[in-house]
């Protein structure tokens, strides 16, 4: 655990991350937390969203929590005002070497998904790709919205398409390691564990962190007024990066290692504990406990 001054009171704003942290198991945002964001606005202290999806697919979550700062997306290649669509940073693959790692991943017949900031690209057999069409679905349901995405075809191979970020699904040891040494030969690429079979790749020194930082200085933010919630590997550099981290139950031990404090479990509403037990000065007897 790391050791910092935790005035809570100087707390400007809270990033959250998503899946694992924000929403439950079955992908919704508990009822607590949301209240828990309005008891953050009413106390005049922001919040947003640091995801490793691109954020078209937080835009359900956005409105759900009333967000209107901008959220940092697939994992810090992305960070967009979702008001005006406008995109404040991008940091895209290098385009030779993320055409090599997809032609290497079709030869190894390996499923994955290829993130352009506004589509989402798939190849042929995929199973990852169903995730979307679960999303879409939920967002033509409630008249918001839907993800664009195409098969991917030869569009991995022109360099007119730039991605910004490549999900991996690969539960098996044995292809990850292979995974692994093939990104490493790839020196402007870098991947990190965005969820037990998920192997997220970016540009090389792309993470939440740097992302974190680059919005806190757009909204000329001091580092060390905000705070930080995350769950998995992908959440550590931005865990690092803020004043405060606070890690959810659920949590890996590199992210318990890295936080300041700890929180409940995401089935838990540990989102909404932590607000009221670590930033907020009052804690609501209904939200007691860790």
């Amino acid at each position: 655990m790391k050791h910092r001054n935790n005035e809570t009171n100087r707390c400007q704003l809270v990033v959250s991350d998503l899946d694992g942290t924000m929403l439950d198991v079955g992908h919704h945002i508990p009822e607590e937390n949301i209240k828990a964001a309005q008891a953050l606005r009413d106390a005049g202290i922001g919040l947003t969203l640091a995801t490793g999806r691109m954020d078209g697919m937080a835009r359900l979550f956005v409105h759900e929590l009333g967000i209107t700062l901008p959220i940092i997306a697939c994992n810090g290649a992305i960070i967009r005002d979702c008001k005006t669509e406008t995109i404040i940073k991008q940091h895209s693959l290098p385009g030779a070497q993320s055409r090599a790692l997809m032609a290497w991943l079709l030869k190894m017949e390996i499923d994955f998904l290829a993130y352009h900031a506004d589509a989402v690209f798939y190849p042929d057999q995929s199973i990852s790709i169903q995730y979307f069409h679960d999303y879409n679905s939920r967002a033509q349901s409630l008249g918001m919205k839907m993800i664009p995405v195409y098969t991917l075809e030869n569009n991995y191979k022109s360099s007119s398409v730039d991605f910004v970020k490549i999900m991996v699904r690969i539960p098996d040891p044995d292809r990850l390691t292979a995974l692994c040494a093939f990104i490493d030969s790839l020196n402007q690429c870098e991947a990190v564990q965005s969820m037990d079979y998920a192997i997220d790749v970016m540009a090389k020194g792309v993470s939440k962190g740097q992302a974190l930082q680059e919005l806190a200085a757009w909204l000329k933010l001091d580092m060390q007024n905000i705070v930080a919630l995350g769950d998995h590997d992908n959440d550590v550099s931005m865990i690092h990066a803020a004043g405060t981290g606070i890690a959810m139950g659920n949590a890996t031990q590199s992210v318990k290692s890295a936080s300041d404090v700890q929180t409940s479990e995401n089935h838990e509403a540990g989102f909404a504990k932590a607000v009221y037990r670590y930033i907020l000065p009052v804690q609501p007897p209904c939200m007691s406990g860790g």
